[in-house]
């Protein structure tokens, strides 16, 4: 009987649909078959509720009498709502888990060509070799020692596009939040902490009146005027260390201390990094090679005896890396001697300056303990100083302490004089002894309070390489011929002050030694 109504139901529909004009149905007729019969109505609902909610229900919701097929069409809307929702979800999710970055906007594209280029650079410049196969793909291999330090595969297939990384097998996504692009920046923040760089110089040559240059700075007392023998040019390393001491007692601050030192000589080069700070340093050495231009060898030496060195040629042929510090598990000696070792890989077979040798050098062990000797001079100044202001807050405390106990005490003893009962007398002196006691503890935590410590950890290397022409010296003192090193800077066009061989310290008023040598102290001179 349902179905023969509902067949019967829907052929009045159809004809009558098909009898009215368009225009009538945009009209806002109740239902498309213009019945507007209570009893047809609440039929086409029931047949509608039986699987013919398509027609019957959109019609039913015209009709004021159709609160059921009402009902039934806005549960069907809701699902749908529900549907595109979760399709929304779905691809905002996945827009999150790319970063972004999947669809082709020229924005999203810029940031993934970013992280990728940021990725082959520090490969490539902590070692390693990459390999561009297709778009948003790469290949890297890394050295084993970096790759197991960071927890990094040494092979590795890296793709920045969260498609490509589905299509290709073992490939791992790469983008903002993902576990492997966090263990590259942790390497990343490693890189740059030892620098090798040389100073821009337009002309490299033994500078006119070099003599008088050297005779308007140093002085050599009680010797006669000295004589110059040869020129060299070389290039010398400056190694500038810089620590991060921290100074802790009631609170903690931090100090950034520099060292510099000369890696030829172990001098202490601390002072003359104030005249360094107007020179251009750069680690390009096409860049370097050009900025000296082409001299000819006559200008590179002058020799003035049958003594001297000769310089020779090294041709720049590429640009100097910058390599990965150890930390962490390796001891600051490690680091030094990494940073020894990539040295000379890195710049053993090219210099700086072409046709300027690089100067022999001490290792960098040598250097670095000269380094830390020196910061523990340093240190221990400021220590002291930060430890006088601290003494006068640790007095005003104390005095605070003391008076407290000290009537705590007075009380306490007028009680017991006073006390007539034995047991309350001894309870009272019992009271006086824990007292004193407290009072010697509270002295005690207020002077370790305000002690002062430091703690020093390494935090950058910069090598700093500048040519330098070495002037050989002859000075007479007596019947005595001393011979004597003088450097002229050629980055900073100042005479160098000479290396006192007693105490380390830099100077420029000489005085001659039994030994041969000349020292900053007359009292330490023949």
């Amino acid at each position: 009987m349902v179905r023969s109504n509902l067949a019967r139901s829907t052929g009045q529909a159809d004809a009558k649909t098909a009898e009215k004009p368009r225009a009538e149905d945009r009209s806002g007729n109740r239902d498309r078959g213009g019945k507007r019969n209570t009893e047809q109505v609440e039929h086409r609902g029931r047949a509608g509720n039986n699987g013919r909610a398509g027609n019957n229900g959109r019609a039913g919701n015209r009709n004021n009498g159709q609160a059921g097929d009402s009902d039934h069409v806005g549960n069907n809307n809701h699902a749908e709502n529900n549907d595109r929702r979760a399709d929304s979800c779905v691809a905002e999710g996945r827009q999150f888990a790319t970063g972004g970055v999947e669809s082709g906007r020229p924005q999203d594209q810029e940031r993934r060509g970013d992280l990728q280029r940021f990725i082959l650079d520090l490969v490539t410049i902590t070692g390693g070799i990459v390999e561009v196969p297709s778009y948003a793909l790469v290949n890297v291999a890394l050295p084993g020692d970096i790759a197991a330090r960071f927890s990094l595969p040494e092979f590795a297939t890296l793709a920045f596009d969260y498609d490509v990384a589905k299509e290709t097998p073992g490939a791992e996504f790469v983008t903002f939040g993902s576990p492997a692009l966090d263990k590259f920046i942790s390497l990343g923040s490693e890189v740059g902490r030892v620098i090798r760089e040389s100073a821009m110089v337009s002309a490299i040559r033994v500078p006119q009146n070099l003599m008088g240059r050297i005779e308007s700075k140093v002085g050599f007392n009680r010797c006669r005027r000295p004589t110059l023998k040869t020129t060299t040019i070389q290039a010398y390393e400056r190694v500038v260390f810089r620590f991060i001491v921290s100074y802790i007692s009631d609170e903690k601050f931090s100090d950034s201390i520099a060292i510099a030192i000369d890696a030829s000589t172990l001098a202490d080069d601390t002072d003359l990094l104030d005249e360094s700070r107007t020179v251009f340093w750069s680690d390009d050495l096409d860049m370097l090679s050009g900025s000296a231009g082409s001299r000819p060898m006559a200008q590179v030496a002058h020799k003035g005896g049958d003594g001297g060195e000769a310089p020779y040629v090294r041709d720049a042929s590429g640009r100097a890396r910058n390599p990965v510090s150890s930390d962490g598990a390796t001891s600051t000696a490690d680091r030094a001697n990494g940073a020894d070792s990539a040295n000379r890989a890195g710049s053993a077979n090219r210099a700086p300056y072409p046709g300027i040798p690089l100067a022999e050098r001490r290792p960098y062990k040598e250097v670095l303990d000269a380094a830390l000797a020196r910061l523990q001079e340093m240190s221990r100044a400021r220590l002291a100083t930060y430890q006088v202001e601290v003494s006068g807050f640790c007095q005003r405390e104390l005095v605070k302490v003391l008076g407290f106990y000290e009537k705590t005490l007075e009380d306490l003893k007028a009680r017991a004089e006073t006390a007539g009962d034995p047991e309350k007398k001894s309870r009272i002196e019992a009271k006086i002894q824990a007292t004193q006691l407290d009072r010697q503890r509270r002295i005690s935590d207020v002077i370790g309070k305000y002690k002062m410590t430091a703690e020093a950890r390494l935090d950058s290397v910069t090598i700093q390489v500048m040519p330098k022409v070495k002037a050989i010296l002859e000075v007479q003192h007596k019947d005595s011929v001393y011979t004597q090193e003088v450097f002229y800077n050629l980055a900073t066009n100042s005479v160098e002050p000479l290396t006192c061989p007693k105490c380390g310290r830099r100077f420029f008023s000489a005085y001659p030694t039994k030994d041969g040598s000349f020292v900053c102290r007359a009292e330490e001179a023949e």
